[in-house]
């Protein structure tokens, strides 16, 4: 058994997993950090491997965990190919998806469906090579532009109903945000699924399950695909 962390831009996600198996998953909230650290103490006996794109994990928080955590980084070894010009600028969470593709689907052409606070979509060929991909906002981050950036439009959240021809403001936002993320990645799919007729397509990240229904391409739904490919990070620098 292992305690993956998954310190995002919105929320501390803890995996306990064993093999490929999330038998326990808590949600933290940046403001419940102190029960974070609790819950790390109380299992002090397991590995903790930890993903931190947020930034927000310092030296205090990390001082206060079991002395054998694995805090990874650019300069950890990986199992894959990375072909990418800025690499110390590259999400450490797309790299762990990446390799957590591998792990499940080795040499296939693969692409990789991440929707949270931004959406990435990134290939890996069918010699488990990382070739790159795209950045774009995610839901929530849309919803709030719209509020933020004009004079009235208000916040909205998130509604399975959504219309070609909304007739309220809030549904019309609603519509055109999640119908627009819908269309980007189904196109996406179609783009790469034409010079890849053998493309495996994972679909991960906070808001995976709620587009998994508007998505028509067989896809493979892996919310726990950063916890897998962090495991592996983990035991390829410690057998190494």
């Amino acid at each position: 058994m292992k305690i993956i962390v998954d310190a995002g831009n919105s929320y501390i996600k803890v995996f306990f997993l064993s093999s490929q198996t999330v038998t326990k998953k808590i949600q933290f909230s940046y403001a419940e950090i102190a029960l974070f650290v609790l819950e790390m103490q109380t299992h002090a006996h397991l590995p903790i491997i930890i993903s931190d794109v947020s930034g927000r994990i310092d030296t205090s928080i990390l001082s206060q965990l079991p002395s054998h955590y694995f805090l990874f980084s650019h300069s950890h070894a990986v199992p894959i190919t990375i072909e990418y010009q800025t690499i110390s600028t590259l999400g450490l969470d797309r790299i762990a998806n990446a390799v957590g593709s591998v792990t499940l689907r080795p040499n296939t052409n693969k692409l990789i469906i991440d929707i949270g606070t931004a959406i990435t979509i990134d290939f890996v060929d069918a010699n488990n090579t990382f070739k790159g991909g795209v950045i774009s906002p995610g839901m929530h981050t849309r919803f709030d532009a719209l509020h933020s950036k004009t004079g009235n439009l208000p916040l909205v959240a998130k509604d399975e109903k959504i219309y070609l021809h909304a007739n309220t403001t809030e549904s019309a936002i609603q519509s055109g945000v999640i119908q627009g993320i819908v269309f980007e990645i189904r196109k996406y799919i179609e783009t790469y699924n034409t010079i890849y007729p053998d493309i495996k397509v994972f679909l991960c990240g906070g808001d995976a399950f709620f587009f998994e229904k508007f998505l028509k391409k067989r896809i493979f739904a892996e919310p726990n695909l950063l916890a897998i490919g962090l495991q592996t990070i983990y035991a390829y620098n410690v057998t190494n």
